[in-house]
Parts: C-alpha cells; sequence; structure tokens
C-alpha cells in the first residue's frame, strides 16, 4: 500500500515540477556612483531554480544604461553574471529599470547612478528615521543627513538641495537650502509627500554644492497604497477574493487540483485495502503476521553471519600481515648477524622482538577461537529455527 501511495505522488506531482519554472536574480538593486567621463560598473548574477532550460530575455526603459547581455539561456541550477555599466559627461543621479524575463517569472531590477564631480570637497550620508522605509501618500518623510568636508576643515557655506525622483527619471518634489559647515554637519529634515503621488519605488536626492562642485547621497524608499480599513470581516468576500485571485494564476489551478486528485487516489487507495484485508480470514492474517516476523527473524540472523564472516576475513587477512611484516624484522635481523657479529643490545632487541610476535601470534590464535565458536553457536541457532 505505501509502495503504491509513494508511486502514485510522484506521477501527480511530477507534472507540477515540470510545469515550474523559476529564476533568481542577485543583487535586485543595483546602486553605484561614478565621476564624469568616468564608467560606473557593477554586476548581476541570474540562476535557473527550476528543472526546465529557462530562456531569458532582458529589456529596459534607457538604453545608455548597458548589460554584457540580454538573451540567453540557462541549464537547471545553471548561474550566468551579466556585467553593467554607465557612463555621463554631467553630474546628476541617475535611474533606471531593467526587466528580466523568463516564460513563467518577471523580475524588475532597479539601477541608480550617482554622478559626481572630480573636485568635490562636500560629501554627505543620508538615513532615514523610518528603517522599513515604505510610506502612503501623504505622509511625511523624516530623514537625517551628515554632510563632512573632505579636504579642509574650514566653515564653509554650501548648498544643499533635496529631490526626489522616480524609477523613469522624473523630477517629484525638488527644494533648496544653504549651511555652513566646518568638519561636518548632521542635519534632520521632514518632507511632506503629495497625496497624490503614484505607488512606487522612489529615490531622495541630498546634493551638497561648493563652487561648482556636487556630491550626491541617495536614499530609496517605496511608497504604497493606504490599505482600506474594513470594519467587519466577511467570509465570504475574502474565500471569494481567494478564489478569483488562484483562478487567474495557472500554476496555482494546476497546484490545487494536483492536491485534490492526491487526497482522492489516498483515500481511495486506503478503502480498497481496508476491504481486502476484510475479506480476509483471521487465521490467513496471523499467518501472514507469522510469515513476516519470521522472515525478519531470518534477516537478522544472516545480517549477523555476515558481519561474522566478515570480521574473520578481516582477522586473517591482519594475521598475514602480521606474520610477513614478523618474517621481514627476522630477516633483517639475521642478515645484520651475518654481516656482523651481534652486539649484547642487538641480541637483546632481537629476542624483544622475537617475544613481541610471540605474544602477537597468541592472541590472535585467542581470537580465532573466540570467532570460531560465535560462529558455531550462530549455526546451532539457525538450524534450531529451521
Amino acid at each position: 500500500m505505501k509502495n503504491k501511495i509513494f508511486l502514485l505522488l510522484i506521477f501527480l506531482i511530477l507534472p507540477i515540477a515540470v510545469y515550474a519554472e523559476e529564476i533568481e536574480v542577485n543583487p535586485l538593486l543595483i546602486k553605484t556612483s561614478t565621476k564624469t567621463n568616468v564608467a560606473a560598473e557593477d554586476f548581476v548574477k541570474i540562476k535557473n531554480l527550476g528543472f526546465n532550460t529557462a530562456l531569458v530575455k532582458i529589456t529596459t526603459q534607457d538604453p545608455t544604461f548597458k548589460l554584457s547581455s540580454y538573451g540567453f539561456g540557462l541549464l537547471p541550477e545553471e548561474e550566468t553574471t551579466l556585467n553593467f555599466g554607465f557612463s555621463s559627461g554631467s553630474t546628476g543621479v541617475f535611474t533606471n529599470k531593467f526587466f528580466i524575463r523568463s516564460e513563467d517569472t518577471t523580475i524588475v531590477l532597479p539601477v541608480v547612478v550617482e554622478v559626481e564631480s572630480h573636485n568635490a570637497r562636500f560629501d554627505s550620508t543620508l538615513e532615514t528615521l523610518d528603517a522599513k522605509r515604505v510610506f502612503y501618500p501623504g505622509d511625511e518623510l523624516a530623514f537625517s543627513f551628515t554632510v563632512f568636508d573632505l579636504l579642509e576643515f574650514v566653515e564653509t557655506n554650501i548648498g544643499l538641495e533635496y529631490s526626489i525622483i522616480n524609477m523613469e527619471n522624473v523630477l517629484d518634489y525638488h527644494e533648496e537650502d544653504a549651511t555652513n559647515v566646518k568638519f561636518q554637519k548632521t542635519l534632520t529634515k521632514k518632507i511632506q509627500l503629495s497625496k497624490d503621488i503614484t505607488p512606487g519605488m522612489y529615490v531622495l536626492v541630498v546634493s551638497s554644492k561648493h563652487k561648482g562642485a556636487v556630491a550626491f547621497s541617495t536614499l530609496l524608499f517605496n511608497i504604497v497604497e493606504k490599505p482600506l480599513v474594513i470594519e467587519e470581516f466577511d467570509i465570504k468576500t475574502f474565500c471569494l477574493g481567494l478564489v478569483t485571485g488562484c483562478l487567474n494564476r495557472s500554476i496555482c489551478i494546476i497546484v490545487v487540483l494536483s492536491i485534490i486528485l492526491i487526497l482522492i487516489a489516498i483515500f481511495s487507495i486506503y478503502i480498497v485495502e481496508v476491504i481486502k484485508l476484510s475479506k480476509l480470514p483471521k487465521k490467513k492474517i496471523e499467518r501472514a503476521l507469522k510469515h513476516e516476523e519470521k522472515k525478519k527473524e531470518s534477516l537478522n540472523l544472516s545480517k549477523k553471519v555476515l558481519k561474522e564472516a566478515k570480521e574473520m576475513k578481516e582477522a586473517r587477512e591482519k594475521e598475514k600481515q602480521e606474520e610477513k611484516n614478523r618474517k621481514q624484522i627476522v630477516e633483517e635481523m639475521l642478515k645484520k648477524q651475518r654481516k656482523t657479529k651481534p652486539t649484547i643490545t642487538e641480541k637483546k632487541l632481537f629476542e624483544q622482538e622475537i617475544k613481541k610476535s610471540i605474544k602477537k601470534r597468541k592472541k590472535l590464535i585467542k581470537e580465532k577461537k573466540k570467532t570460531l565458536n560465535r560462529k558455531k553457536k550462530i549455526r546451532k541457532m539457525l538450524e534450531k529455527k529451521k
């Protein structure tokens, strides 16, 4: 019964495994910085986690952002590395998206590149007070940033710009400010997000400007739709939503149908086996059980016999090897005796070696007797069982 259920499970789950296909992209974000007219370089790894060959196609909304390949195939568990490149003659923060598609998977890879001036004296680090970096339209975006001097430690007036851009490089918010900095200075700022802002990924940009040179610090955050507050939980609408959501995805339908078929098949096999057992008389069942127990006992005994035989074989091989070693030692000692007269110490060593070999020989004989006695006992037990 167990074998039947196992084979049935394999037969039903195999189509799901063959159908499923998924690719993994690492990292899920390319964020890098460079200088004007200097190429920014990075890489992204794509791996096929499915059971079939994956045909991967990549598209981009801005062709100035380059990848080393835009179409290729991946065998199961195969991984490839794509090189990324971008360069610009003007300063700024540039955003883009790569759309990585296989047959059943689409992954959006966002890209943020900071292009700074070569002679930038000031730079900054940027942090948000919300660790999740998720906001609703109309929320207040609070953040802190530290501006520090890279070259001199004299109090200097610098210009600051705060911007919010989306992943299509469209400006959504802009504000200018100024401050005095000596060595470094930490500031906090709050920006009121628009209530009409479109949900998606955005980039907060803080620009530090001084004498025509500019440096940037960026922070990615997400804006999501504000959830509707439902006063009462309606189980009917919830179930209906689950069903409609599942019907829109083909893999979900296949999984649900397969689970239903598996449950039906297991239940039917169980009923058939129960009916068969109920038809058998009690004596036949008892005989079958006894026969199974005898089989188990005979298997255990045969395993013991095989183990004893293996141990005896290993003991014989060990005995032969030791005998060989003993003979070699004796021959070497005899050769030495022929060449030169043995000294008193050599004689003593020779006698000690002979005593050791005799002791080992006696020990091996005892072990051999024990193994023979065990074998006789096992044979007697087998004869009794028969």
